[in-house]
Formats: structure tokens, C-alpha cells, sequence
């Protein structure tokens, strides 16, 4: 049976046999079947692609997507599938209590989807979103009826499309006087998703009842809750989609000071530079991430790529920046490497958030390239990566030897210690 890596070899095989490319150029798409894609894989494995980033190379190529068209088919084409997500970080965030009387919701161990989603509801995060009283109603998968909709293509213009008697997965629907709301909610933090993810849903509801059909999506990444609403202005239009509303939200655990960023300055104490790759992975909160669905299973590196909105060489970067940190482990399986956390990494992840990023900070700063770095960075936050550079060299990085090579490690230097230093306005 395929797996993700070679998904990109049976689409090629595909491509070639049906000449894919050159009758979406003719026709405007192409409708291929399950059973023209169980030839080499399985369908739902070579067809789900939640984010832009884990769409196959020649999919990426030709500026192509893939939607399901009915039970049975899927259609391909130049379509715009995907929605930014854009983050404001200016924006105040708002704590909220975990109610006393609750016992099985530990936000030492918000991990899963499904956990994001009930946290959020019980903390009272989604009724202070939408300003109504909320009550559950609906989970899990429905098929959808036969609608016709518009979708805008990457070459110019919109080309008509159908549905019919797909599988949808609602995660969460919530029912108010006025409102019903379709909600997803991740574990991370993402660049992008599928817009069907939840015009589909949107289309299935908007038919179903009289009430008004809200679309809201929640991303959990760092112990911080995004919230965004969504609307579709034209329900025919797959891309009529725009962002209404946005809020973030964190449960109240306790906060943390620049006098506790300065303290861990003075009680570091220094590790041996490991004898593996130096870090090249910018984004520290994606490293934590990738630690919070490591908290939940182990997983392959097919796994990390897959489902949390990594590429390949992403994997391999992040991968190896946690274990550079000492906070994740590699180990051989009959089927492949495993990645899993260390015994540091899950007594760091199974504190309360205070402090777990403070000891994610002190397990940077215990690298003496990083601690260099941070007390010149703190003299002069503007520091040029060359400055950086000239630092990283004193250090002797582990086989490292070209100029260029350490101006670019000095990206992630800055970019990691910047978290650090963001730590007090975020956990105030």
C-alpha cells in the first residue's frame, strides 16, 4: 500500500497514465475515480490533503487541488482550495477559568483535537466568542445531498463544480437560540486549510434548518486558543469566504515576568554541545507543537508530515532541533524510525504552562550558543545575523564550517531567542 512517501511516485504513475495535466489545461478539470486511484494506493490516503503544504509535488507544480466530487470520484484542477490563516498576536488575550467543579479537563493535557474542542466549550471560551448561550448537538460524519457550487481557479476564472453524497466529519456543531455553528479545532498552529473542511458542512446545514449556520475554526498552539469566524457571502461560492471575527484566549495558569526570564540567566547551567546538526527549524512555537503530538502517541516522520501541515525536509528540521534540545528521542521499529519524548521532554510538557515555557526557555539557554547570543541580544535587539555569526563561530558548532552555514543558523538563533523574550508579553 502507498505511503507519503510515495504518494508523489503513484501521482506521477497517475499523471502520466491519464494525462492529467494536459486535460485540466483542455477541459478546465478532471474527474478521476477511486477505483482509477486504488491502481496504486488507497483513495482517502492519496487524496486528503487538509493544507497546501502536504499537497503532492506535482499537484504544487501545476497549481492543482484535489476535492472529492462524490462518493466515488474526486475532480482536479487549478482550484484556490485553501484559506490563509492570519494571525494577529496584537491582539489582548482573554483568560478564562477552568470551572472548579471539573475534574477530567487538565490544561497540562490539552493534546488532541477533540480536547481542544471540549476545553474550549467548557471554559465557556465559545460562548463568550459568539456572546449567546451554547448548547452541543452534533458529532461526527454525515453524507452530504447534491449541490452545485462555483470555485475560483488559479488561471482566471470560475468553473462550476457538484457534490453529491460525499462523507463530511462534523467535529463539533453547536446550537444556540439563533445560531448553528460548525467548529473545528487543531492542535496547532496553521498556515492554511481546506475551505471545504467547512463550506461543505456549511452547504449541508444552510439546507437542513432555518437557523443561521456559523462557521468557526480554532487553533490551539502554546497553551493559546485562536479563535476565527468565518462567513460565506455567496453560498454558491466555494471562495466567497471571509474572516468576521478573531479573538484568543488562554486558561489562567499564572504568568510570567521578564524577572523570571532574568532569573533563568542566572541558574543556567551549561550543557555539552551535542554532536548532531545545529538547529534549522525558525519557529520554536512549531517545536512545541510537534512536542504536544508527541505528548499524545509516538509517531513516524510520515506521521509528523501528514498531519500536522509539515513538508518532508520540514519533519527532519524539527525533528532534529528537539532532540538537539534533549526534549525528543529517534528509535528503530521493525517498519522504520520513531520519534518520541524523552524523559526530559515529558516532565517539561506535563507542567502547567508557566512553568513548561519556562523550562522550554531554560533548555534553550542552557546551549552556551544561545546563551551567548541572548546577552548580547538583550544589550541590542536589533542584532544583525552576522553579529550572530561572529558569536556562533566562538562556540565551535558541531560540523559547521562555512560563513554562510552559520549566518544561516543565525535565523534560528534570533528567531528562538525572540520567543523567549515575547514570553512575558504573551503569558502576562
Amino acid at each position: 500500500m502507498v505511503n507519503l512517501y510515495n504518494i508523489d511516485d503513484a501521482w506521477n504513475q497517475l499523471f502520466i497514465k491519464y494525462n492529467i495535466t494536459e486535460k485540466v489545461k483542455i477541459e478546465g478539470s478532471y474527474i478521476i475515480t477511486a477505483e482509477q486511484i486504488r491502481e496504486l494506493g488507497d483513495p482517502i490516503l492519496m487524496t486528503t490533503f487538509n493544507h497546501a503544504t502536504g499537497l503532492p509535488l506535482l499537484f504544487k507544480q501545476n497549481k492543482l487541488s484535489i476535492l472529492p466530487n462524490s462518493s466515488t470520484d474526486y475532480v482536479i484542477g487549478n482550484f484556490s482550495a485553501y484559506q490563509n490563516i492570519t494571525y494577529n498576536d496584537e491582539i489582548e488575550t482573554t483568560l478564562v477559568p477552568i470551572p472548579r467543579n471539573l475534574e477530567s479537563i487538565d490544561p497540562t493535557n490539552i493534546y488532541s483535537d477533540d480536547s481542544v474542542l471540549s476545553c474550549a466549550f467548557v471554559t465557556g471560551m465559545i460562548e463568550d466568542f459568539i456572546e449567546m448561550k451554547v448548547i452541543p448537538t452534533i458529532f461526527g460524519r454525515i453524507t452530504s445531498e447534491e449541490f452545485n457550487y462555483t470555485i475560483k481557479t488559479s488561471n482566471g476564472p470560475e468553473i462550476p463544480l457538484f457534490v453529491k453524497d460525499i462523507d463530511m466529519d462534523i467535529q463539533g456543531g453547536f446550537e444556540s437560540e439563533e445560531d448553528f455553528l460548525i467548529i473545528n479545532a487543531k492542535n496547532s498552529r496553521l498556515d492554511d486549510f481546506l475551505i471545504s473542511q467547512m463550506y461543505f458542512p456549511y452547504r449541508y446545514w444552510t439546507s437542513k434548518i432555518n437557523k443561521n449556520v456559523r462557521t468557526i475554526f480554532i487553533t490551539f498552539s502554546n497553551d493559546i486558543f485562536n479563535f476565527f469566524e468565518y462567513e460565506f457571502i455567496n453560498l454558491n461560492n466555494y471562495n466567497s469566504i471571509r474572516l468576521v471575527k478573531q479573538k484568543n484566549y488562554r486558561i489562567n495558569t499564572g504568568s510570567i515576568t521578564k524577572e523570571d526570564i532574568n532569573d533563568l540567566m542566572m541558574i543556567v547551567n551549561f550543557v555539552p554541545e551535542p554532536e548532531i546538526p545545529f538547529p534549522q527549524a525558525n519557529s520554536f512555537s512549531k517545536i512545541i507543537d510537534l512536542l504536544s503530538i508527541l505528548r499524545e502517541r509516538d509517531l513516524n516522520a510520515e506521521d509528523i508530515t501528514r498531519y500536522y501541515a509539515f513538508n518532508p525536509r520540514q519533519s527532519d528540521y524539527y525533528t532534529n532541533a528537539a532532540i538537539y534540545l534533549g526534549l525528543i528521542e529517534k528509535y528503530p521499529t521493525y517498519s522504520g524510525k520513531m520519534y518520541r519524548l524523552s524523559k526530559k521532554g515529558n516532565l517539561i510538557m506535563s507542567q502547567a504552562p508557566r512553568e513548561k515555557y519556562l523550562l522550554l526557555a531554560e533548555s534553550i539557554l542552557e546551549h552556551r550558543p544561545f546563551f551567548e547570543v541572548y546577552k548580547a541580544f538583550k544589550k541590542n535587539p536589533s542584532l544583525s545575523n552576522e553579529h550572530i555569526s561572529s558569536i556562533l563561530k566562538s562556540c565551535n558548532l558541531y560540523n559547521i564550517n562555512s560563513p554562510s552555514t552559520y549566518l544561516r543558523r543565525a535565523s534560528t538563533v534570533l528567531n528562538w531567542l525572540e520567543w523567549i523574550d515575547s514570553l512575558p508579553n504573551i503569558y502576562s
